[in-house]
């Protein structure tokens, strides 16, 4: 039962982090594409 229940709690405390960080990429990303052009 803990093992199963913080297992459940790292993907779901990874998760954001993850789509947070592909966020801040794009953003990088557009503002070096802006920054060039």
């Amino acid at each position: 039962m803990e093992q199963a229940v913080g297992k459940a709690s790292s993907k779901s405390a990874v998760a954001p982090p993850d789509i947070e960080v592909v966020e801040t990429d794009d953003e990088e990303l557009a503002d070096d594409e802006a920054a060039e052009s």
